[in-house]
């Protein structure tokens, strides 16, 4: 049997704050995304 996680009631989209890494950006290096 699977069990689910109690907080998925807390979880929200959010709107990024930039288009990617700020720092990588900056330097016009690449950003690679990270998944959790």
């Amino acid at each position: 049997m699977s069990q689910h996680c109690r907080h998925t009631d807390q979880i929200h989209a959010v709107t990024p704050s930039a288009r990617g890494c700020e720092e990588c950006l900056a330097i016009d290096s690449v950003w690679v995304h990270l998944r959790l």
